[in-house]
């Protein structure tokens, strides 16, 4: 069988064209994901670092009822969010509301 015709050969070729449209395209609001973290422990700055290595991900709220792990979260997340001390009142919180 001829390489140029082969489905190993088509479907690199395809794999590439897909990448290099889909790195061109511009981010609208609804391919955004925003997260607020409740619970900064270690586990939660654990996920936002690793969210953090991956991107694509807007942080917008650190809750933890102790301030000294809600304030570490909040710097991990590498952008200004809320911080919450009571995880109701982050839940209450209006989806569209801005992140500062």
């Amino acid at each position: 069988m001829d390489m140029s015709s082969s489905r190993r050969y088509f479907l690199k070729g395809s794999a590439a064209l897909v990448t290099a449209a889909s790195a061109s395209r511009v981010e609208g609001a609804n391919d955004r994901i925003r997260i607020a973290v409740i619970g900064t422990g270690g586990r939660g700055q654990y996920l936002i670092r690793e969210l953090r290595k991956i991107g694509g991900v807007e942080f917008v709220a650190v809750c933890d009822v102790y301030d000294v792990r809600r304030d570490q979260a909040a710097e991990a997340t590498g952008a200004p969010v809320r911080k919450y001390g009571d995880h109701r009142e982050l839940l209450d919180r209006p989806t569209s509301m801005p992140s500062s």
